[in-house]
């Protein structure tokens, strides 16, 4: 690369531009072909649902798999702080269980490299619209969803410049919420 020329990879991640368009382009398409070559089981179909729900532990994983589930949670948290909020959430659940997955946790993560397998060509576009409001921010919860974690809800939240997503998080919420509303309005003061 020169200096003051275009560049096409930061980090890993692929970036082309549409100067007619005025759209660019953040892929990791490569990556996530690397990562599906190392560790997805190829005897599991592919899925284009993520995850419904993540069960209630009930077998220790064995000890291959203890030791590749860190590795696999790692690449795929690196992944969803990248280019793909979409799985966001499911890896904010499964890292909570680095240091003892189970069998569940690790056909979990196998389940979002299936995903991944269908979905790898999506990828984040950003155009130099203007029409859009400048600044936008959403935020969601899921009230007390999640039991193993004393009943504290997980809220969501993007932001949007010019129609462009540019920031998003998953997190558990710090303080258990007595209420829906109570929860929304938590997930809302974290999302500005």
């Amino acid at each position: 690369m020169e200096e003051g020329g275009n560049i096409s990879h930061f980090l890993g991640i692929k970036i082309s531009r549409d100067h007619e368009a005025k759209t660019m382009d953040l892929k990791q398409t490569s990556y996530i072909k690397q990562l599906l070559g190392k560790h997805l089981d190829k005897h599991r179909r592919k899925s284009s649902v993520l995850l419904q729900d993540i069960p209630v532990p009930e077998m220790a994983a064995s000890m291959a798999e203890q030791k590749e589930y860190p590795q696999i949670v790692s690449k795929l948290l690196w992944l969803s702080n990248g280019t793909h909020p979409d799985i966001s959430q499911a890896m904010g659940i499964l890292a909570c269980y680095m240091t003892q997955p189970s069998k569940e946790h690790y056909n979990i993560v196998q389940k979002v490299l299936q995903y991944l397998d269908c979905t790898q060509d999506i990828h984040l576009q950003y155009s130099g619209d203007k029409q859009q409001d400048f600044l936008t921010a959403h935020s969601n919860t899921n009230w007390a969803s999640n039991a193993t974690a004393q009943c504290k809800s997980t809220s969501g939240s993007a932001v949007f410049v010019h129609g462009n997503l540019v920031a998003w998080k998953s997190a558990l919420q710090q303080c258990t919420a007595l209420s829906v509303v109570e929860a929304e309005f938590m997930a809302a003061t974290e999302a500005t």
